[in-house]
């Protein structure tokens, strides 16, 4: 009795053994960043986009930041190095690359925004003058030349 325990235990033990080992076989290797996004002064930066790309395989994954100013990007794969882009209204962009992600870590990249970046642009579309409405007047140039040529009914163009 006491041999058909000691077998059940091993094999209990062995097949516990083997499924631990199997599940290490198939994590996957992915990484994740994680961070905060700040202005100058220290407060978070909420609705900041966050855009994470393999510069390798043009993998892009998009974030915002809540609240608080985090973010986190989860299941990243590991080829290749990253860039990280981050903008915010009324905030200049900031953009780093060559970033490198370690298996089943988390990366911690805080940002710091700088105060600007705000953009105008204005097109300006030329027109002829059209008619003016403050007044009735309409005012022609002529030099004494264009009088000369001007034909006028009643005048004579010869001597």
């Amino acid at each position: 009795m006491l041999k058909r325990i000691t077998l059940h235990l091993a094999l209990l033990a062995g097949l516990i053994l083997f499924a631990s080992l199997t599940s290490l076989a198939q994590t996957p290797d992915t990484a994740s960043i994680r961070g905060q996004i700040v202005d100058s002064n220290g407060a978070a930066i909420p609705g900041a986009r966050i855009v994470l790309t393999n510069e390798q395989t043009g993998l892009r994954r998009e974030a915002q930041s809540d609240s608080s100013g985090s973010y986190a990007i989860t299941s990243l794969p590991l080829t290749g190095g990253y860039k990280l882009s981050v903008s915010a209204p009324n905030f200049a962009a900031q953009e780093r690359r060559e970033l490198q992600l370690r298996a089943n870590e988390t990366a911690t990249i805080n940002v710091t925004l700088a105060p600007g970046g705000t953009t105008e642009n204005v097109t300006v579309i030329g027109t002829a003058e059209g008619v003016k409405s403050d007044n009735a007047l309409l005012n022609v140039r002529l030099d004494s030349k264009k009088i000369e040529e001007t034909p006028v009914f009643g005048r004579k163009t010869t001597y």
